[in-house]
């Protein structure tokens, strides 16, 4: 209960700034705050969705454009560290850890053996 209860109190204490702040990788974070503002989880189909947008949108500047809805799921699969169905603030921040790049994070995500 010792990290996962810190985690939650940091959860509660960031309401006002929202669990977003939690995540470290500066693109990540945008994504989550953007698309999911004040939500501390989401479907992993409606994580897979906002990911496509984000490229789209150029909110993930560094994303390869060639991610598809496919690639996107798959993804969100990876991403879903628990298999809730459901994606966390928590398993976004261990997914794509602080000084590596979107895509970079994404290979590792999608290729476990590099």
């Amino acid at each position: 209960k010792g990290s996962l209860g810190r985690v939650e109190m940091g959860l509660k204490e960031l309401a006002e700034d929202g669990p977003h702040t939690l995540i470290k990788h500066e693109d990540a974070r945008r994504l989550w705050a953007r698309k999911f503002k004040g939500l501390e989880k989401v479907l992993r189909e409606t994580f897979a969705m906002a990911v496509l947008d984000a490229i789209e949108e150029r909110i993930v500047p560094d994303a390869a454009p060639a991610m598809d809805a496919k690639t996107c799921m798959e993804l969100a699969v990876a991403v879903d560290a628990d298999a809730s169905g459901e994606i966390t603030v928590v398993e976004v921040r261990a997914a794509f850890p602080r000084g590596q790049t979107f895509p970079r994070c994404v290979a590792q995500l999608l290729d476990k053996d590099g």
